[in-house]
């Protein structure tokens, strides 16, 4: 039989520490609660994030808040971005911006379109009496409405609303049942017209 398997005690050897040979030292161990940070979580050298941001180059006619322009600047310093980098993100904030704008603008341009040309099919307003019922209508809003409320309606191109033209054209016939279509009383000729402003295109076929 062995004598190794008959006395299982190791002997000691000379190390004071009680580190058997082959056994890393303290010295040697990796430092567990070291300085070192990964390369892929190094924070952007400070000289990058400058002390404050410049004012952001935006497309001409574009307009930022004050206000969303400070919570921006210090969201990217928060971040540790630089001024390019801030800039970067700024440019795809505005062109986000700018999309949606002109995708609501070219949804109300195709709302007010088809109120028209309902109210050009309609049987008792449209065909043959859609002239007519311009007319009436602004005979009606101008007698009984206010600057303000014209401007109001062409500026918003609320005035394409076509229960809004029929309700106007019902008060000017129950007001003026004796006054012909053609009448000019109350009604500006011209470019000033209010059928011209809501209905540029009509007559131009």
């Amino acid at each position: 039989m062995s004598a190794l398997a008959d006395d299982p005690t190791p002997t000691p050897t000379d190390d004071t520490n009680g580190v058997g040979d082959g056994m890393p030292s303290q010295d040697d161990q990796p430092n567990a609660g070291g300085d070192a940070t990964p390369e892929g979580d190094a924070a952007p050298p400070a000289s990058e994030v400058p002390e404050e941001y410049s004012d952001f180059t935006l497309p001409e006619g574009v307009e930022i808040d004050a206000g969303i322009s400070s919570e921006f600047k210090t969201v990217a310093k928060e971040l540790g971005l630089s001024q390019e980098k801030a800039q970067k993100l700024a440019d795809l904030a505005t062109k986000n911006a700018q999309t949606q704008a002109e995708a609501q603008a070219r949804q109300w341009g195709e709302l007010r379109e088809s109120w028209v040309n309902g109210l050009k099919a309609d049987k008792e307003f449209g065909g043959q009496k859609f002239d007519e019922t311009a007319e009436r209508a602004n005979r009606a809003l101008k007698r009984f409405g206010s600057d303000d409320l014209i401007g109001y309606l062409t500026s918003t191109g609320m005035g394409d609303y076509p229960e809004l033209i029929k309700l106007l054209a019902r008060v000017d016939r129950a007001v003026g049942e004796d006054s012909t279509a053609g009448d000019s009383q109350g009604l500006p000729q011209g470019e000033g017209d209010l059928a011209s402003l809501l209905y540029p295109s009509q007559g131009k076929e």
